[in-house]
């Protein structure tokens, strides 16, 4: 019996080690069955199998009111094929978002099971897998360029092996940099500002500007929180001057004239439209008849194809991941913000999973700092005095998880450096 148990814990272990560092493992211009669908088909058997035999949803309200609005965004988002004329393409479209969306409850119920060890050993590798996937994509691009590579960057953006367009890459690097930022910040992991570094390279390499500029603006908010009340109030007078410099050069700029014509394309497109249109949009692909050309962003996207309802539902989801997660959802969801006003990937499951992994680590976070500003009140105390039985029984669970889970042991025994 104790086999069984063992042996299904391995497979287990090891489908849900897949699942997270393969979530944005794409080679879409090398097969049409990338690494990211393979670990999906594994997971996703073994989520239904025990959502039936236990249906273990975690008794919080607003876990399962997160759990209900993904439902909702599934059915209205298979709703849209009923109403648009099906093709290989619109249903391609429709698997994709599903399976960005689907990865955020797996990641929530299943990593809540796994001990720390495991989830730094599986976010290691993910950053690791990720980041090759990101250099060797780049590297093809480069490699593949042409003969007239000096005449315009945008014959760098083709030819890689993950995404048809390097704007893809650039956001999954993004998100990357945005993820490791959080876990060195919060002293979940050791992360080298070299790989910090590396990861800022990569995002370069893919000629992004969206990306580019959704970085560093997120890079001086963070330096930005550290400073003091003197120095944020003065820099919200430098705010306006950001903005000009940033529409001055998207106005003069081919593409940034564009997406200020989508912007004012769907501002045309709000005030002709019907009741019907504006709830519930217009169907997948529509845009392009609408506009003349695609959505870039993902607010004139989700109005015009999929109406307000949708855009809605996606900030009540992004709203209830911010809350549930302590507010940590913000370090990759501003980047995400700031780089979709320009262009958003349709699939995205790596963004849904580190927003589950998010979660999953805000016990963790919280536990350490209880244990941290317990540790310092015990400092203060009088020799001899008595720990708080709750501090009591943190050490005591800790310490017995940490002795009897001999699997992480081993892990950490055989990969015991830092990132």
């Amino acid at each position: 019996m104790t086999s069984t148990i063992n042996k299904y814990t391995n497979v287990k272990f090891v489908i849900l080690f897949l699942l997270f560092v393969f979530s944005g493992a794409y080679l879409a211009n090398i097969t049409i069955f990338s690494p990211v669908y393979f670990s999906f088909i594994l997971s996703f058997p073994l989520f239904i199998v025990y959502l039936l035999l236990y249906g273990n949803f975690k008794n919080n309200s607003q876990i399962i009111l997160l759990y209900i609005f993904m439902l909702i965004l599934f059915l209205y988002i298979f709703l849209q094929m009923l109403i648009t004329s099906s093709s290989k393409k619109i249903d391609s479209y429709i698997l994709y978002h599903a399976l960005s969306f689907v990865y955020l409850p797996i990641v929530i119920i299943f990593y809540q099971q796994l001990n720390v060890n495991l989830i730094k050993f599986i976010i290691k590798k993910y950053l690791f897998i990720s980041t090759l996937f990101l250099i060797i994509d780049a590297l093809r691009r480069f490699m593949l360029v042409g003969d007239d590579y000096f005449s315009s960057f945008y014959n760098f953006k083709f030819n890689g092996i993950m995404f048809m367009d390097s704007n893809f890459s650039a956001f999954y690097a993004m998100t990357n940099f945005a993820f490791m930022y959080y876990l060195k910040e919060n002293k979940f992991m050791i992360i080298s500002k070299y790989y910090l570094f590396l990861q800022f390279f990569i995002i370069l390499l893919n000629f992004s500007r969206a990306a580019i500029i959704a970085i560093l603006i997120f890079i001086f908010l963070c330096w930005l929180r550290k400073q003091n009340n003197a120095f944020k109030f003065i820099s919200i007078f430098l705010l306006p001057v950001l903005i000009f410099m940033i529409y001055n050069y998207a106005s003069n700029d081919s593409s940034g004239h564009m997406k200020f014509k989508i912007i004012t394309g769907t501002i045309k497109y709000i005030k002709g439209a019907s009741v019907n249109q504006l709830c519930f949009g217009n169907g997948i692909f529509s845009s392009k008849d609408i506009l003349g050309m695609e959505a870039h962003n993902f607010i004139s996207n989700d109005i015009i194809e999929f109406g307000f309802i949708f855009l809605f539902f996606r900030i009540i989801l992004f709203m209830l991941l911010f809350i549930i997660t302590n507010k940590y959802f913000a370090y990759i969801l501003i980047p995400y913000l700031i780089a979709g006003l320009s262009m958003t990937p349709g699939s995205i499951p790596y963004f849904y999973a580190i927003a589950g992994m998010m979660y999953v680590l805000k016990d963790f976070n919280n536990a350490k700092e209880t244990l941290s500003n317990s540790l310092c009140g015990t400092k203060r105390k009088a020799h001899g005095a008595q720990e708080p039985r709750h501090i009591q029984k943190y050490v005591e669970v800790t310490n017995t998880a940490q002795r009897s889970d001999s699997h992480a042991q081993r892990i950490t025994q055989r990969f015991p450096k830092p990132i």
